[in-house]
């Protein structure tokens, strides 16, 4: 089984697609995480800039288009029914949701995954996130990017890092932007941005 788990993290990594906490977390348990990002590349995320356009159909068919949505504050979790650490943010991500209940918050969840697969999946992991399938499109732009390419880079490769989080508040900019498995602050940090931007009109 060891095998085929560092098999499969050679080959994301040589098309420069990385799953980098779902492979940290696969590793024996002689590493740490700490351990495997001083492997990874120096990252930069998308603060300070605006929020890239898209427009998606959740799960029930409803179409969101984020530019439409200016003037709320829009949490975005980049996620995999493959991703371990994905699954265990699940309840406190659905705790925040609840929180928000009836404010100027929208919470959306894009993925890769097929809708075939998350019918039965959420059955058993509820979500109250609006899912998104097959959005691996919206993650490329998502997703944070090397800071210093090399040569040998393939053309369109991105580092996919999941779970990944975004803030973006009202005027459609940037606020946080959050990679990797971090249960101690990520609650915190959501927070904390979510409602420094609800209180800016």
């Amino acid at each position: 089984m060891k095998k085929i788990i560092l098999c499969t993290a050679f080959l994301l990594c040589g098309s420069n697609i990385i799953f980098g906490q779902v492979v940290y977390k696969s590793l024996p348990t002689t590493r740490t995480d700490a351990d495997a990002e001083k492997k990874m590349p120096e990252l930069i995320g998308l603060v300070d800039q605006p929020a890239p356009i898209f427009t998606s159909t959740n799960l029930a068919g409803t179409e969101y288009n984020l530019e439409s949505l200016r003037g709320k504050v829009v949490v975005i979790n980049l996620w995999g029914t493959f991703c371990a650490p994905c699954i265990a943010e699940m309840p406190v991500l659905n705790a925040l949701v609840e929180k928000y209940k009836g404010k100027d918050v929208v919470f959306l969840a894009p993925t890769p995954d097929d809708k075939s697969l998350l019918d039965g999946f959420l059955e058993k992991y509820p979500f109250k996130y609006q899912v998104f399938p097959k959005s691996m499109p919206i993650i490329k732009q998502y997703a944070p990017k090397k800071k210093v390419s090399l040569p040998t880079d393939k053309p369109g490769g991105f580092i996919m890092l999941l779970p990944t989080h975004l803030v973006v508040d009202r005027q459609g900019k940037v606020v946080r932007h959050l990679w990797g498995y971090k249960t101690d602050s990520l609650i915190d940090d959501l927070t904390r941005s979510i409602d420094e931007s609800l209180s800016k009109k």
